[in-house]
């Protein structure tokens, strides 16, 4: 991690620990978002357009308020739900909630050659329809180096 990344985490560059006065709130940086490049089922870039640009979404962290608010809700719904049993259904629903609540833009989506809108509800059923890009996206939510610019990867 370089020095300016250090800083934005709350570490002095040239000593240990952790300086409040000094440190950026990371849930700020996770908040507005890193981009991810998707890949294919069998991890090949995927690309659109004449240019062949890269296929992705931005997703926020887990350390951003967002992605605490939508956990929260989803706690929040369970226990208001006490009699309900706790499937893996009811567990894959709570976890496509938060995990297309953190995406906060995408690019090169289409349905018929027409691009798609991006709508939650779209989010959804991409997430939920293709388990290899929701599993990429699910990760990128915990790259927290991708959030500090600390990392190269997306």
């Amino acid at each position: 991690m370089d020095d300016s990344a250090k800083a934005a985490v709350g570490t002095p560059p040239d000593q240990g620990g952790f300086d409040l006065d000094t440190a950026s709130p990371v849930s700020e940086l996770e908040e507005m978002g890193a981009w991810i490049e998707l890949t294919g089922i069998e991890g090949e870039p995927m690309l659109f357009g004449s240019e062949n640009k890269p296929v992705r979404m931005k997703s926020a962290g887990s350390y951003s308020k967002l992605y605490r608010r939508l956990t929260h809700a989803q706690t929040t719904k369970a226990v208001k739900r006490r009699t309900t049993k706790i499937t893996g259904e009811l567990l894959h629903r709570q976890r496509l909630e938060v995990i297309s609540g953190c995406v906060l833009a995408w690019e090169g989506f289409y349905k018929g050659g027409v691009e798609l809108p991006f709508t939650r509800d779209n989010i959804k059923i991409v997430l939920d329809g293709f388990g290899y890009i929701l599993e990429q996206v699910e990760a990128a939510i915990e790259d927290h180096e991708a959030f500090t610019g600390a990392s190269s990867s997306t």
